[in-house]
């Protein structure tokens, strides 16, 4: 069984969207405001118990401990570094220090943080089912399955896994950009309709690097032939020394040697729903928090704000949400969600929904393909398809100097 936080909205003409659905570690403070008291969060953790018995909280500390007897030089080693070099240990990696890079909302501080404390003890190894607040694979079972949870946690692979399922109405127009990647066919179907959009951090949270963007402001993101095709000094130097340009990387190279850093740099853009409903006397932009356990709908709240950014975390006020239809809605939706995880492997899950989003990218921009092609590699060293060098665009490269 699992436990969930859907976010969704109502626009002009009352039909609902899904923006995004939230793991184990899904805000119920919300309710406090609303009620004056604990009664969501201590219903919720009631159906937990009686579903599981015996549960525990996995704060990180058992694998962690795990690594540290298994490597005992190693952990020393890097304790003596974060001492000696503890702004050089916390640089980001070089992916990341990309100018192309997403990366604002890192930095981003949250004015009111959700302080949330868990009523079972801490994760020791112990048999139990174990609320997996760090998302680890764990040798017991856990409240919401791994893939699941990963999935919740990334904007992005929630859209790729659902936007061909029978709740595909509920989601909006959605265009990957970053690091230089971005798809000139997903962006126009983005733009064709709307004035006003918004960007998220795909591993953002708490309303975190959200930003309202125009028209005109999305539309920079286009990639122009120039983009891909331009060569730098470097690529220069490369072609007069080695008599052969620089290969650049990009997207697809992450995805195939698994390294998925580069999520922490990928935004995504979708059309701005105007939201908007009189609380109080007055107008407000709005969003609803609504929680589901066990399969079950326990409750949801409205969260408002005169700002277009609706969180919380960010200021937003509580009002209570009673709606018949939006019960079966949110049941509905993370049956379809569980459904299309549960055939995912937590090795392979995230080489399989990029492969997915690659193939559908490059039959998109077929017609500019040119005859040069990627081979992209799966994990296991098979070939499973090839990518147009004409949808990859390259990632700019910065330039640090050793000291």
């Amino acid at each position: 069984m699992s436990l969930y936080g859907l976010d969704l909205i109502i626009d002009q003409q009352g039909k609902y969207y899904l923006l995004e659905i939230n793991g184990i570690r899904s805000g119920m403070n919300g309710f406090r405001r609303v009620y004056g008291d604990d009664r969501v969060r201590e219903k919720v953790y009631g159906m937990l118990q009686e579903n599981y018995g015996a549960l525990t909280v996995n704060n990180g500390s058992y694998l962690r401990e795990k690594w540290i007897q298994k490597h005992p030089l190693r952990w020393k080693w890097r304790q003596l570094c974060q001492r000696l070099l503890p702004q050089r240990t916390s640089r980001l990696p070089r992916l990341l220090r990309s100018p192309a890079a997403e990366i604002q909302w890192l930095a981003e501080k949250i004015s009111t943080p959700e302080e949330v404390s868990y009523p079972w003890p801490v994760y020791e190894g112990q048999d139990s089912t174990v609320f997996n607040v760090v998302n680890q694979l764990l040798p017991h079972p856990t409240v919401n399955p791994f893939v699941d949870e990963e999935i919740a946690a990334n904007k992005f692979l929630q859209y790729c896994l659902l936007k061909n399922s029978p709740i595909a109405d509920l989601l909006l127009p959605t265009a990957l950009v970053g690091l230089g990647w971005a798809n000139e066919s997903e962006l126009e179907t983005v733009v064709e309709n709307s004035s006003e959009f918004v960007k998220k951090p795909i591993l953002g949270n708490c309303g975190k690097g959200v930003m309202v963007l125009m028209k005109e402001q999305v539309e920079l993101y286009i990639p122009q032939l120039d983009d891909w095709s331009r060569r730098s000094w470097l690529d220069e130097l490369s072609l007069l020394v080695l008599k052969k340009p620089l290969q650049k990387r990009n997207l697809i190279d992450f995805v195939r040697k698994g390294n998925y850093l580069f999520e922490y740099g990928l935004s995504i853009i979708q059309p701005f729903i105007d939201s908007r409903q009189t609380i109080n006397g007055e107008d407000h932009y709005t969003s609803i928090r609504a929680i589901v356990c066990n399969g079950q709908f326990v409750d949801a709240y409205l969260r408002y704000s005169p700002e277009k950014k609706v969180n919380l975390s960010q200021g937003a006020g509580a009002h209570p949400f009673h709606e018949k239809d939006l019960a079966a809605l949110c049941e509905n939706v993370v049956l379809t969600f569980e459904s299309h995880c549960l055939p995912y492997d937590p090795a392979t899950f995230q080489w399989e929904l990029y492969k997915s989003y690659f193939q559908s990218s490059i039959q998109q921009l077929a017609q500019d393909a040119l005859v040069s092609v990627l081979i992209f590699i799966s994990p296991e060293g098979q070939s499973t398809f090839s990518v147009p060098l004409r949808t990859s665009f390259p990632i700019k490269r910065t330039m640090t100097r050793k000291k």
